[in-house]
């Protein structure tokens, strides 16, 4: 048994990870600042949004922190960067070197190719992990100095799988955030909205919304749901027949959202724009479309043919849990740069 120490946010990826770690016998952690990103992790918020707390989920302020690691005695410090607050607990790693903790950084969001910005700490960390199969420069500028660096996608655990007693009574579904601020993401939503337009078939969103001008033309087109709490996940996209990925970024080659390793470890269908970087990690486990048009065929006949929405679905289904569980890639990873 593994005693894991997670710092830096608990979104859906980290629900799903704790549990993965946690089904392999191992105990996962996880540590908030209560001062950094108080609208998502405000003890408060987590009350008022109707989430439940995790048992594994604990705020510890910075003065704390110390203190709670030398208790715990974690095996591994796991420590998301975040691009635009990287340091959720900036004394994480000098404390892990004082104790001798191994300190891994895990970087999920993802600066692009043209993205100049980069963080040096990240130097000293054991292991750095990246999230994205993209040109990053800050990852490229470590491998290229020799630091110990791991790809590490998003994953699954057992919590995602498929539910054959939930009956479909949606035909086709988003998970996600859609913000007006964010062109990458209104872009890929609108791509599929005029695919299902053209056979008038509506699009059920589940997520945070933000309504925005260009959304009117596809107004009678979006039926807008609650966001759901993280245990209900798989119960939720149980529901679907389709799912579509409109959260991979646009303009940035490998970048893709953890909710399309949910829905594809559901056995739902899930569609996606055509992405080089995406086909190498999940070959022939994604529907690539090309163009809206693409989108109408492959929705209206996986609607229309049970037989073959399953028949992708379980092939799917079956190969991202032997490949991409959360915890026997990290094991294997650690072993295999002698963190442990």
């Amino acid at each position: 048994m593994k005693k894991i120490l997670y710092l830096g946010g608990c979104f859906q990826a980290e629900f799903s990870m704790a549990r993965s770690f946690r089904d392999a016998g191992n105990q996962f952690v996880a540590y908030i600042d209560p001062k950094a990103y108080e609208a998502y992790w405000a003890h408060d918020k987590y009350i008022q949004n109707g989430f439940i707390i995790p048992d594994y989920l604990k705020w510890i302020s910075q003065e704390e922190l110390q203190l709670a690691i030398e208790l715990l005695k974690p095996d591994v410090v796991i420590h998301r960067l975040y691009q635009y607050n990287p340091m959720m607990h900036s004394n994480s790693l000098t404390i892990c070197k004082k104790l001798g903790i191994p300190f891994v950084y895990y970087k999920i969001e993802t600066s692009g190719s043209d993205d100049p910005k980069t963080d040096t700490r990240l130097e000293d960390a054991d292991l750095i992990l990246y999230a994205h199969n993209c040109n990053d420069i800050l990852i490229n500028e470590l491998q290229a100095k020799g630091k110990k660096t791991s790809f590490y996608p998003y994953g699954v655990s057992n919590f995602e799988h498929s539910m054959p007693e939930i009956k479909k009574t949606i035909n086709v579904a988003a998970f996600g955030h859609i913000r007006d601020y964010d062109w990458n993401r209104t872009f890929s939503l609108s791509f599929f909205l005029r695919g299902l337009q053209k056979i008038g078939e509506p699009l059920h969103v589940f997520g945070n919304w933000t309504w925005t001008p260009w959304i009117e033309d596809f107004h009678k087109w979006i039926v807008v749901h609650p966001p759901f709490r993280y245990d209900e996940a798989t119960r939720v996209m149980n529901q679907c027949k389709v799912a579509i990925n409109f959260e991979t970024l646009h303009n940035v080659e490998g970048a893709y959202s953890h909710k399309m390793f949910q829905t594809i470890g559901c056995g739902v269908p899930t569609l996606t724009i055509r992405k080089e970087s995406v086909i190498d990690l999940l070959r022939s486990h994604t529907i690539i479309v090309r163009d809206p048009i693409h989108v109408s065929r492959w929705v209206d006949g996986l609607i229309h043919n049970g037989p073959l929405r399953y028949s992708l679905g379980r092939h799917a289904e079956r190969y991202i849990h032997e490949k991409l569980d959360w915890w026997s890639r990290f094991d294997k990873i650690m072993k295999v740069r002698g963190i442990w």
